[in-house]
């Protein structure tokens, strides 16, 4: 009798770690495809004009930065695809800048800059061949050279109001761009900063009687008021 009973608490005992181990695989499984759900929210998202400014904030962990006058520029991320949307602080300190190259050659579909950025470098989202739209914010004063080179699917650029000053070649080779709107707050436009032989549905958008609008007229840039 004694013996019947060590044999069936071992069977129970087995039962019991074998139900267990089961149940513990699930839930394993379980998170495992809840983190995957997770970091993939944003691929499984079309990438809309409408939608960018409702994609959360990507961790300040995945950018780096160094410091400058007023606070932080950002150098890189190490999300590199999707929709970037930039803090206004990492580790306390404010973005007020993006760097030169920063972004360049990645394959992220929108960016969100928020209103502390003033100043985008040179190439800073050179050949980021995947890049349809942009949110620059409300703070942006200026614009280096190449900053959107090779964006060969951007569609539309919006220049906040309070824009000073852009570069030239700002917007070469980009061959699905369809307007870039620039307000009368900016007093010069360079020569080439659309390179019309390589943008061939480009038009600048402009206030009538503009510095803009006279520019876009002596450097023979295809434009139209709003």
């Amino acid at each position: 009798m004694f013996k019947k009973s060590i044999i069936t608490l071992f069977i129970l005992s087995t039962l019991f770690i074998v139900v267990g181990c089961q149940n513990n695989q699930e839930d394993n499984n379980n998170n495992n495809n809840n983190n995957n759900n997770t970091s993939n929210n944003n691929s499984s998202v079309e990438v809309t004009q409408e939608n960018l400014s409702t994609f959360p904030v990507t961790d300040e962990s995945m950018f780096t930065t160094e410091p400058v006058e007023g606070g932080v520029s950002i150098t890189g991320c190490s999300y590199e695809r999707d929709v970037i949307v930039v803090p206004e602080q990492i580790n306390g300190q404010t973005v007020v800048e993006i760097s030169d190259y920063a972004f360049m050659n990645t394959e992220i579909q929108g960016i969100v800059l928020p209103d502390t950025v003033t100043h985008i470098g040179v190439g800073a989202f050179d050949m980021c061949h995947e890049l349809k739209y942009v949110d620059l914010g409300t703070g942006l004063k200026t614009i280096g050279a190449f900053a959107f080179s090779n964006c060969t699917s951007l569609m539309r650029v919006e220049f906040p109001e309070g824009m000073t000053t852009f570069y030239g070649l700002a917007f070469s080779s980009c061959d699905s761009l369809t307007e870039v709107i620039v307000p009368a707050s900016v007093t010069t436009l360079p020569a080439g900063i659309i390179a019309t032989g390589s943008c061939p549905n480009a038009v600048i958008v402009t206030p009538a009687g503009s510095a803009v609008e006279a520019d876009c007229i002596e450097y023979d840039v295809p434009y139209r008021n709003y």
